[in-house]
């Protein structure tokens, strides 16, 4: 059966592949975009000789593209274009892909004369309906070991169009939007690796897609074969924000296999000096701060263990050395989750989630034994203690610790197939093959790339108090997802570890900053909540259920037009999709300023975002008051919500429903 990732975004119709024998030639197509591949018996070698937008009917491909080529440190070019036979190809479903329905092609190459004994598997993803991208990647095999691999090209495309303007994240997304302001639409890419390259030679209108395996790790990347890292190859009509929002949809729907509900609200505990203000480890002391957490709303008790003057050394799985006497004397009753006298089986008792966080490798081990022999303690572990959240520290390098980092979940999902899976460092839930948070092939520390250099500063010290002074864009993430990443850009900014839940200001502060955290994360919060109080307590647990109840609008994340009256510390996010529940979403407005009174204007084109709005039947709510606002108009196809006031120092949110 045909499924879709959301019926309200996209159609639901099968993919379409097709081979023509005489012409060696493969069409991969669905309603909106179609891709033809050719066997070139001349050139021994496979082309795509076309990439179509069927809605907006513009060909991308100028002349015939080889299909990528892996080059390898000594100079030799292993070219898909040239010095390969057709080996044959297969049609299946691809299962493995989120949401379901996606088939997929495999073209067979078999290396001849200098590429004799390498064989690669050209393989490519349609999807249904009128999802508007191709996802492709390449298994390759060998008879010989080819070295260092300095450079993947996954697709090497000859467009038309030379003057595309490029529109990218960098360094904190992989993806690239290519679009012209003489034509509407234009093509888009993304690479799921570290030291990725999306990159268009305006002279020869070449768009080079790959990415550089870490040659600093050469002696981990001798290729004896193995799969690349997926592309992402999209359309889109409009303009360049469309391009965003449709790859906010493949990253939710179909790339990482987080959902929103994946990471839940959870309550951290860090037995570090400045966290718990000098306290010695002491499990009773945990288990009294359990009813607490349970009463704040929060699903998940979540420890750190204090294990980082043992960073370098080999990894733990309780965030100590094995056998250290510190151990058995913090945690005398283990941690097994049938023992009620343990942390998580206390929590347990309590109906609460047990998570842990796990320090690793700070370098690459020699082998990857090393890694299976910690990843089989590391699953024991979670099967004993019942962990249904496992966030993973280590800084062993990007390329190579993609694979192993892979083994180590695989793992660990043996033991516990539900379990949440985060990495610290990358931020993002799940294996994802870092379509996210990774660094372009020029970042800093090239050749090799020291890549936390690239993603740390943004996202560690964005805030300094309660009301986000000095952190203009205190909402923006890193990629565009919202729920399924780990650090919260809130309570979980280190800066804010001493000041999390201890020491408010007043209830108006409190309510201020948790309501932004809410709108903006998955609630992970830390601090001293034993010295909260009844009405801190109830104010806590309000908005850790606001934001678990209303995850499936949450988890789309879009810009706010604000047309201000008088200049304010005034930012706000939306997150809205086509009608669900009787509602589209909510909208959140901030006033930081310590003084003046926002007087805002409010522009939504819901059109940009794909949402079928039926405007004449809009009902705008202050979800806060629970009053309805009747001062908004339809200005052609837009929403514009007018005279809004926000005292200073504080915030507005408003619920978009359907009459």
């Amino acid at each position: 059966m045909v499924q879709s990732i959301d019926p309200m975004f996209f159609s639901v119709t099968e993919p379409v592949i097709s081979f023509d024998k005489s012409s060696l030639m493969w069409r991969i197509e669905n309603e909106r975009i179609c891709r033809v591949i050719q066997y070139d018996i001349q050139r021994k070698g496979f082309y795509t000789t076309s990439f179509l937008d069927k809605r907006l009917g513009r060909e991308f491909i100028k002349s015939p593209s080889p299909e990528g080529f892996l080059k390898l440190q000594t100079g030799e070019l292993i070219d898909l274009g040239e010095d390969f036979e057709l080996g044959g190809y297969a049609e299946k479903e691809r299962k493995d892909i989120k949401g379901g329905g996606v088939y997929g092609l495999v073209i067979h190459a078999l290396g001849v004369g200098k590429n004799k004994g390498i064989r690669i598997e050209i393989n490519y993803d349609i999807y249904p309906g009128d999802e508007p991208w191709i996802t492709k990647w390449f298994s390759v095999q060998t008879e010989r070991e080819l070295g260092v691999v300095e450079e993947i090209c996954l697709d090497r495309l000859s467009l038309k169009e030379r003057d595309f303007a490029r529109y990218a994240f960098e360094p904190y997304s992989t993806l690239s939007v290519f679009y012209s302001d003489d034509l509407e639409g234009g093509i888009f890419a993304s690479v799921g690796t570290y030291n990725w390259k999306v990159e268009l030679e305006k002279d020869k209108g070449i768009l080079e897609i790959g990415y550089r395996p870490n040659i600093d790790l050469d002696k981990y990347l001798k290729m004896v074969g193995g799969d690349t890292a997926k592309i992402c190859e999209g359309v889109f009509d409009g303009d360049k924000e469309r391009a965003v929002w449709i790859y906010e949809l493949f990253l939710i729907h179909r790339w990482l296999k987080a959902n929103c509900f994946s990471i839940k609200p959870m309550y951290e505990v860090w037995f570090r000096g400045e966290m718990r203000d000098g306290y010695s480890w002491d499990e009773n002391l945990l288990k009294k701060l359990i009813p607490i957490v349970k009463e704040c709303g929060f699903k998940i008790f979540y420890l750190i263990p204090d294990r980082w003057e043992f960073r370098d050394l080999e990894p733990s799985v309780f965030g100590l050395a094995e056998g250290d006497s510190r151990a058995v004397e913090a945690y005398p009753n283990g941690f097994s989750k049938d023992n009620p006298e343990s942390l998580p089986g206390a929590c347990r008792e309590a109906g609460l989630e047990f998570g842990i966080h796990a320090f690793g490798f700070n370098y690459p081990p020699d082998d990857f034994p090393t890694v299976d022999r910690y990843a089989e303690a590391l699953a024991n572990f979670v099967r004993e203690s019942g962990a249904t959240f496992l966030w993973y520290e280590d800084r062993a390098g990007a390329e190579w610790w993609r694979h192993a980092f892979k083994r180590l979940s695989e793992k660990v999902r043996e033991a516990n197939p539900e379990i949440a899976i985060a990495r610290t460092w990358e931020r993002l839930v799940e294996l994802h093959d870092m379509a996210e948070g990774a660094a372009p092939w020029d970042a800093e520390g090239q050749p090799y790339l020291n890549y936390y250099k690239a993603i740390w500063p943004d996202q560690f010290f964005l805030i300094v108090n309660q009301w986000r002074e000095f952190c203009v864009k205190w909402w923006f993430r890193p990629s565009f997802l919202t729920l399924t990443q780990m650090a919260c850009p809130l309570f979980n900014a280190w800066p804010l570890r001493n000041r999390g839940l201890q020491k408010v200001t007043n209830m108006a502060g409190l309510e201020f900053m948790l309501a932004s955290t809410a709108f903006t994360s998955p609630m992970l919060v830390a601090g001293r909540i034993e010295e909260t109080s009844e009405e801190e307590r109830r104010m806590i647990r309000k908005w850790v259920e606001w934001n678990w109840e209303n995850r499936e609008w949450l988890q789309y994340n879009q810009p706010l037009e604000i047309v201000e009256t008088n200049l304010t510390g005034v930012d706000g996010i939306m997150h809205l999709r086509n009608l669900y529940k009787g509602r589209y979403g909510y909208i959140g407005v901030w006033n930081k300023d310590r003084y003046a009174k926002a007087k805002i204007s409010l522009r939504i084109d819901p059109r940009k975002y794909m949402i079928d709005m039926e405007i004449e039947r809009l009902k705008v709510i202050d979800w806060r008051k629970g009053r309805t606002i009747d001062k908004w108009r339809k200005e052609g196809e837009t929403v514009v919500i007018e005279e809004l006031e926000i005292p200073p120092r504080d915030f507005l949110i408003l619920e978009l429903k359907g009459k």
